[in-house]
Formats: C-alpha cells, structure tokens, sequence
C-alpha cells in the first residue's frame, strides 16, 4: 500500500515541477559545462530529498488509511440485546408454573455489526447459590426475529449432567430459582454473560437481569455492562 501511494506521489506535480526547472536550467547553463554539472548535482540532491519526503508522506496516508479500515472494522463488531419479558405478582407466576408455562421469556436481539455465531450463556446462580438458571445456545443471532432463549433452572448436584431442553415450561423450578434469596435488597441483580464467535474470534457481552421483590418478577429494562 505504501509503494502505491508513493508512486502516486511520484507521478504528481511535485516530481514533475522538479523535472520541468530542471529542463530549464540545462538550457540556460549549457553554454558554461561547470554551471551545468553543477545543476547535474543540484538536481540530483534535490530529486532525492523530494523522494525521501514523498515516501514519508506515503507512510503516514498508508497508516491514515489502514487506521480508517481498523475503525470502520471496529465499528462492525457484532452488537446484540437482551429482551425480557415477565408476568408480575406471586400469583400469576403460580399458576403458570401450576400450567407448565414460564412466567418469564427471555429473547436475544441482533441490534448492529456482523452476524454472531455460536452464541452461549454462562450459567447464573442463585442469590444462595442453591440453584442454576441455565440457557440453551443459538447457532447464530441474525435480524429482524428476535432469538427465543430456551432455559432450565439445576440444582448443583446436576448441573453439569443436564442437557437444556428445546423447549419452556421450567416455570416451578425458576419459582425456586428467584426465592433462593434474602429479603434484603428490594431487588436481586444477576448477571447474564454472552458468548459468542465473531468470526474466528471469541468475543462477549454482559447483561444485568434485575428482579424486583416487591412487584415479584423480572424488570425488562436489563443493563448492558
């Protein structure tokens, strides 16, 4: 790339300004051979500094360039957020565990950049750490549709033995999931780390699910940290 821009700098005005006043001088010494020999090496000098700066020159627009490409690719990392939709109150969350529902639907989003692929969750613990809320993967996240995310909640004792199901309905167990807690605070923080492939590189997000005592469900405005 340098080479390039040097040699579009050598073929401008500069070198050809030089070549130009180098004509007229030949023509206007060429009676006196010691002025012209000296114009020989006057040109020569003055030839190779424009060369050397022109080079410099061409470095740093080769560097300006390449920097814009970086940034421009920067700008492209993949970007995606965490939708969340709850039932609020104890009694609502009841009767959908009592039905096999799930009282809260959890959906990813692509919002901008490339697309992610092999897309995995870290496991979340309990407040106590008795239980696991535990989402299944995605082979990728792509617009518009948003990406429902499958889960189930484990104990410690199968957590690792258990294979995430392809389908909702582990409403009781994220009843015990939630209450696995103390009273204090108002509402329990919990962090969902993304995992995902960008690419051949591995890249993450983090998101904060905010649960609310009082009103007894998942907030939807969850943080991206």
């Amino acid at each position: 790339m340098t080479l390039k821009l040097w040699g579009d700098h050598i073929a401008g005005p500069v070198l050809a300004v030089i070549a130009i006043a180098s004509v007229v001088g030949a023509a206007w010494v060429k009676s006196d051979p010691s002025l012209a020999a000296k114009l020989v090496v006057c040109t020569a000098w003055v030839t190779g500094a424009a060369t050397v700066f022109l080079m410099f020159v061409a470095q740093y627009d080769a560097w300006k360039k390449l920097d814009g490409e970086l940034q421009k690719y920067a700008a492209d990392y993949p970007r995606i957020g965490l939708n969340v939709v709850s039932f609020f109150g104890m009694k609502d969350w009841n009767e959908q565990a009592a039905n096999k529902n799930t009282p809260v639907h959890f959906s990813l989003q692509h919002l901008s950049g490339r697309i992610p692929t092999d897309v995995r969750f870290d496991p979340i613990p309990s407040k106590r750490g008795k239980w696991f809320l535990c989402f299944g993967s995605l082979p990728y996240v792509n617009p518009p549709v948003q990406k429902s995310m499958a889960y189930e909640v484990m104990d410690e004792s199968n957590r690792y033995q258990s294979k995430v199901h392809g389908y909702l309905g582990w409403g009781e167990l994220l009843l015990h999931f939630v209450q696995d807690t103390s009273p204090e605070p108002e509402q329990d923080e919990y962090t969902l780390t993304v995992r995902y492939k960008d690419g051949e590189e591995e890249r993450s997000q983090e998101f904060k699910l905010l649960f609310d005592k009082a009103r007894f469900g998942f907030l939807p405005n969850t943080m991206h940290t």
